[in-house]
């Protein structure tokens, strides 16, 4: 799922830190790489989604 930064986005700076102290061989290694540390970043910033139990169908049984 792709997660489009908004204007306000800003990088964290061990990120861009080991953005710019990485050696890549091609400009487009780097954009990749920085496209899926962004990616990373949104991602793990977005709160998870809550569960939904339908009570009326969930039981708990134990067994002996």
């Amino acid at each position: 799922m792709y997660i489009k930064p908004t204007s306000t986005y800003k990088m964290r700076k061990t990120t861009k830190a080991s953005l710019a102290l990485s050696v890549f061989k091609t400009k487009e290694q780097r954009d990749s790489w920085k496209n899926a540390m962004i990616q990373a970043e949104l991602t793990a910033a977005q709160a998870p989604r809550a569960i939904k139990i339908d009570k009326k169908s969930f039981k708990i049984t134990a067994e002996d």
